[in-house]
């Protein structure tokens, strides 16, 4: 499901009143710590998917920051 783009502070439970360049500094917390867990694991498949959430989160972040809005995640990946 998709939430439809609003500019100024998101709401709901997307971005819980965060502005969008506050809701990108989240999505790039986000994205560090997953490139600061990734050296620890033993397993290049998981490193690997890490890295590629780690790229995700940065994605959504400059999708923030430069539309002044965010994209609405599913609480599971089995949403719709």
């Amino acid at each position: 499901m998709r939430v439809p783009a609003r500019r100024g502070v998101v709401k709901g439970r997307v971005g819980m009143g965060m502005s969008p360049a506050d809701l990108a500094a989240r999505y790039r917390e986000h994205a560090a710590d997953c490139v600061k867990i990734a050296p620890g694991c033993s397993d290049p498949a998981n490193k690997l998917s890490l890295l590629e959430m780690a790229r995700s989160w940065l994605r959504l972040a400059d999708h923030a920051e430069k539309n002044g809005d965010a994209i609405a995640l599913p609480d599971s990946p089995y949403e719709t």
